[in-house]
């Protein structure tokens, strides 16, 4: 997957709970208004050139993006600040929005919401039975310990594997033999099952750093210690160090952590591991990261239990073999698994998935692990307030994302309802239609393709999946649970994660279908699918600044077009082009036409290496190949709808560099430029434009300008 998202938001704390983690990377994209009048000429009068910050022909996004880089750089100080955040948000709140709707609506009318609109009806329910922190209370953690309870009874380390797998398999429970159904990057035709690291509940680098060592072993004999108490479980402070080593020792041995220590102590291997990262960007993921394994194999490693017997309680099929996501740490995970570490293994068993289902307990086990999300999940928006107040609002807005998260495509369907039309929907698909008729056209017109390989990339094209905003058949994705008001909060909401969980481990073996929709029509993240071909466009980009039917076609050729140009150069970039016109990992290239591919890529790797830009640290050209190369194809392709209708490029120019604000801090830029796969946003604008025709002929770019490159120095692929 090739997702449009860059910025991080906010810091992450010291300590982080793997489970609460999530550092998103998001697109930023703002158009401000220049005019409604359209413009027929692309040539802009020297007069116009002036702006307040820079000069447009030196540093185009600074001087374009003066004022709103102004206007936020407060926000930016707490860590990003960009537009795509304010659509985040505004995503979230018409979720939050229609549950407590829902919420009201089945409260006045009951069950007669339900022959209305089953959605609004499991949404509004789902909200009563979370809300009703009195009935949580008096149920307590009974039906968990009631779950687990064969999992403490047993007698040996393969009755409680066996009775983990059973928990597995019927709600999704932690294990210490994690499975998933997937589809591997490498081969998506099949649904594979793959072996996923144990939960550390802490981050592998907190593990194995001998900084974190006091804190880290504080946390499991406090606040850890504090939940399984509350729990009703007998465990002392040695209980919960034994854990921790235990956990540690995994850590430290698996490939994750021995990579950790590795850059920790030693600046060389950080350089390796960069040049290693950088030699694998254009291989799928699961080929860099992942080893196949059979399960006699799998076996040798876990000696001392039987792993077919455990997978045999999971998968309908015993699968032949297993993919590995990290298997650095399975011999050392094997020692443990002795009857003499029996009650560790429990109490560990127990607490991954008394934190998995803390929030759904009691209000006792509901507020320690909001003590637990503040102090160790590095979320800087909890609310320090200790107001009964301020802890009630905290809670309620927890609710209302616990039940949106519990039925996202029922959500969605309201959401859709109320954001999504046809008007909307036409002009976006009137777009993207327009965007791949140039492109076909650009491929065509491609003189360094063989005629065999360019007739298979033009396949490719018209072969791509369009999911624009929302299926058509939503109604196949909503959720099928049935509200019991006779039953706890956590019942209904173990009945929804078993709707999900046993449809996921008994699709294991089968046939992919990759007519789903991966991503939802509320989740602002446009992104390209190689493995079924597809490109995505959900509802929730589909607003000013992005798109919208009031603005001018320059805008929204500038903002989503060149976004929507972006997801579909992916299908020809470092690694897209290695995926065929069905999404199988098949090579469709000549050796000369691979060979004269890769030499334009290395000269988009230096281009960007060498790049420089005022204000910006230095880019690294290789591991931003694929998303350099999707800009580059979306900026050719749209600047050539420009031309062709005689559009404003003034206009259009100015939205892609507004659609790139964003205002960050030093350490946000740091740790983004360690991990994000995009340039920097300010590259993201001026490298691209430096190598555009349109662009010089727009604002008579000279050797003068400081945005000016000689003709031999500029780069495109497509």
């Amino acid at each position: 997957m090739k997702p449009m998202e860059k910025g991080v938001r906010r810091h992450t704390g010291k300590n982080a709970l793997t489970s609460c983690v999530a550092v998103l990377l998001a697109t930023a994209l703002l158009l401000t208004g220049c005019g409604a009048q359209q413009e027929k000429s692309q040539s802009v009068p020297a007069t116009r050139l002036t702006e307040n910050s820079a000069n447009l022909r030196d540093d185009y996004y600074a001087a374009v993006n003066a004022g709103v880089l102004n206007a936020h750089k407060a926000a930016g100080e707490d860590g990003s600040w960009n537009w795509f955040w304010d659509l985040t948000d505004k995503a979230k709140k018409d979720q939050e929005d229609i549950v407590k709707t829902a919420a009201e609506n089945v409260a006045k009318n009951g069950e007669a919401v339900k022959t209305e609109d089953s959605s609004s009806y499991r949404v509004g329910e789902l909200y009563l039975m979370a809300s009703d922190q009195t009935a949580r209370d008096r149920n307590g953690v009974a039906e968990l310990n009631a779950l687990m309870k064969p999992v403490m009874d047993a007698k040996s380390v393969q009755e409680m594997m066996d009775a983990l797998a059973v928990l597995q398999y019927r709600y999704g429970f932690n294990s210490l033999l994690n499975t998933d159904v997937y589809l591997p990057d490498d081969d998506p035709g099949t649904n594979a099952v793959r072996i996923t690291p144990l939960n550390y509940v802490l981050l592998v680098d907190d593990l194995v750093s001998s900084d974190e060592e006091a804190d880290n072993k504080s946390f499991f004999t406090g606040d850890l210690l504090k939940l399984m108490k509350a729990a009703d479980q007998n465990v002392s402070s040695k209980d919960m160090e034994d854990i921790y080593r235990f956990l540690k020792v995994a850590a430290v041995n698996s490939n994750a952590g021995k990579k950790a220590i590795a850059q920790n102590t030693d600046s060389t291997d950080t350089e390796t591991s960069s040049s290693d990262r950088n030699a694998a960007a254009n291989k799928p993921a699961d080929l860099v990261s992942e080893k196949t394994m059979s399960i006699s194999d799998l076996t040798k490693h876990y000696s001392n239990i039987r792993p077919s017997e455990v997978l045999g309680k999971i998968f309908k099929t015993q699968p032949i073999t297993v993919r590995i996501e990290d298997d650095g740490n399975l011999d050392t995970v094997n020692s443990y698994l002795t009857d003499g570490n029996l009650q560790m293994l429990k109490n560990y068993a127990y607490l991954v998935n008394l934190l998995k289902f803390a929030p759904y307990l009691s209000t006792d086990i509901s507020d320690i692990y909001q003590v637990i999300q503040k102090d160790h999940s590095g979320d800087e928006d909890t609310d320090d307030s200790e107001s009964a107040e301020g802890s009630a609002e905290k809670k309620a807005t927890d609710v209302e994302e616990q039940v949106y998260s519990l039925l996202k495509w029922d959500v969605a369907r309201l959401y859709c309802s109320q954001n999504f039309d046809e008007t909307k929907k036409a002009g976006v698909e009137n777009l993207v239609n327009e965007i791949l008729a140039q492109y076909q056209t650009m491929l065509q017109k491609e003189d360094w393709l063989t005629e065999s390989t360019r007739t298979k990339a033009i396949e490719k094209l018209k072969k791509l999946k369009l999911r624009i905003g929302a299926p058509d058949d939503i109604a196949r994705y909503l959720s099928s649970w049935t509200p019991d008001k006779s039953r706890s909060y956590l019942v209904n909401v173990l009945a929804i994660s078993s709707e999900a969980s046993t449809k996921k481990y008994d699709s294991a073996g089968k046939k992919a279908d990759r007519t789903v929709w991966q991503i939802l029509p509320q989740d602002c993240n446009p992104c390209y699918y190689p493995t079924d071909n597809s490109i995505n466009i959900p509802v929730a980009v589909m607003f000013e600044p992005y798109f919208s039917v009031k603005q001018t076609e320059e805008q929204n050729l500038g903002a989503l077009g060149t976004i929507i140009g972006h997801e579909i150069t992916h299908a020809f970039d470092d690694l897209g082009h290695l995926y065929d016109a069905d999404g199988d990992y098949r090579n469709w290239w000549t050796k000369a036409d691979e060979a004269a591919f890769e030499q334009r890529t290395q000269n988009i790797v230096a281009y960007y290496s060498s790049y420089k830009t005022p204000g910006v640290m230095q880019q690294d050209g290789a591991y931003t190949l694929g998303e350099n190369i999707a800009d580059l194809g979306a900026m050719h392709c749209l600047t050539e709808i420009v031309k062709s209708r005689h559009l404003s490029a003034d206009r259009f120019f100015r939205a892609y560099a507004n659609s790139w604000t964003s205002v960050t801090n030093a350490m946000t830029d740091a740790l983004v430029s360690g991990m994000d796969e995009h340039a920097a946003d300010k590259v993201r604008v001026n490298a691209v434009l430096a190598s555009n025709s349109l662009f010089y002929e727009t604002y008579q770019i000279t050797s003068i300008n400081g945005m000016y490159l000689a003709p031999e120095t500029r780069v495109e692929l497509w």
